[in-house]
């Protein structure tokens, strides 16, 4: 039997890296992402502190969707020219 006492916060947690991935690229596309750099930065470290505090989510969920984010945000730095 499956454990789904984690399910609804892997569900928020994943949906809430969806649409932090969304707003990335739709800056990106739209070319104000280094405009907006420290808030974009500031996103990624709550996002990966609350990736670590997650207990009940599955290991492959905490790993995968904080690395997917920091991927996402150093492409889009390098991309707009940021340093």
């Amino acid at each position: 039997m499956m454990d789904i006492q984690g399910l609804p916060l892997t569900l928020l947690y994943t949906g809430l890296a969806l649409v932090i991935a969304l707003v990335f690229v739709y800056r990106i596309r739209k070319g104000t992402f280094h405009k907006h750099i420290m808030a974009e930065a500031a996103i990624v470290v709550s996002y990966v502190v609350v990736a670590i505090a997650g207990g009940s989510m599955p290991l492959a969920v905490r790993l995968v969707t904080p690395l997917a984010v920091a991927a996402l945000f150093m492409y889009g730095r390098r991309k707009s020219g940021g340093s």
